[in-house]
């Protein structure tokens, strides 16, 4: 059986407490904060996250974001077992 995935590029479905739980355990961004994941989302020029299509859950997100001429993008799985 194939998984079925649903993207979505609305920052209202993006699971931040998620986020920044995963974010906060990284050496990258260790403590990071939720009000700080989701200003730097806000700011963002685009955001996606992907969503399990049976049980809802978010499973990764991305986000790209413009800093002058510079531009980032981040894509992390956050399942366990993957989709």
């Amino acid at each position: 059986m194939t998984p079925s995935v649903r993207f979505s590029f609305s920052l209202s479905d993006l699971d931040f407490s998620r986020i920044q739980e995963w974010l906060a355990s990284t050496y990258w961004s260790p403590g990071i904060s939720l009000d700080r994941v989701i200003k730097g989302f806000t700011a963002s020029t685009l955001v996606i996250g992907a969503f399990d299509g049976g049980t809802g859950g978010q499973g990764s997100f991305s986000f790209i974001y413009r800093f002058g001429v510079l531009v980032l993008f981040d894509s992390v799985a956050l399942f366990s077992g993957g989709f």
